[in-house]
């Protein structure tokens, strides 16, 4: 077995980049053509997949269907894995059942503010949004957000989505530093429904 490690970058995953890094190249993404399952490493049919994956195979496989659903719900068994505050001081990898509610997940703090959620590439929740709202895939699409890669980044203090106006929910990834005047109250504004405004609004 040969083991390749990644650049520490969050391009670096993708899956062009990953076959780049095994032909000894930079490890980057390139454009592909065909999928890796059609010509992957070495032109040849790829399975390429992440280590949670190949993990929860590995438990199915030892405790057996019944054993497995043992967590979760019955639509949704077992468990993943949740990345919280990833760009933060305090980033925390947590492995929750599926159907654990949000609130369960955040602190009483971070239910109230606006919430990124699948990743870099995700969809702002507002709190109205999280309140009631489950770790399930089925409950977060019909929310209008998907899971992804379950990266959760709660819009903290001081920190600024720049970037340009939302456009269908989405916006670009936050970025810590001082916010210009009205930067992070606007974000927090489009945000919010009306159930989640000050009454003097």
């Amino acid at each position: 077995m040969l083991l390749h490690k990644e650049a520490p970058r969050f391009v670096a995953g993708q899956a062009q980049a990953g076959l780049q890094l095994m032909d000894g190249k930079e490890n980057l993404p390139v454009t592909a053509w065909q999928p890796e399952a059609l010509s992957g490493h070495r032109s040849r049919p790829t399975l390429l997949s992440n280590a949670e994956t190949f993990a929860q195979i590995g438990h199915l496989a030892g405790v057996g269907p019944k054993g497995y659903a043992a967590h979760g719900t019955v639509v949704e068994p077992g468990t993943t894995l949740l990345t919280l505050r990833g760009d933060g001081m305090d980033p925390e990898v947590r492995e929750v059942a599926f159907g654990t509610p949000l609130k369960g997940v955040l602190t009483d703090a971070e239910m109230i503010r606006p919430l990124l959620l699948g990743g870099y590439h995700g969809t702002w929740l507002t709190p109205a949004q999280l309140r009631g709202l489950r770790v399930s895939r089925i409950e977060i699409a019909a929310a209008g957000a998907t899971l992804g890669a379950g990266v959760m980044l709660p819009l903290a203090e001081g920190v600024c989505p720049r970037g340009g106006p939302p456009v269908g929910g989405r916006h670009p990834f936050p970025q810590k530093g001082l916010c210009r005047a009205g930067e992070a109250g606007s974000v927090i504004s489009w945000t919010a429904t009306e159930e989640d405004k000050p009454e003097d609004e």
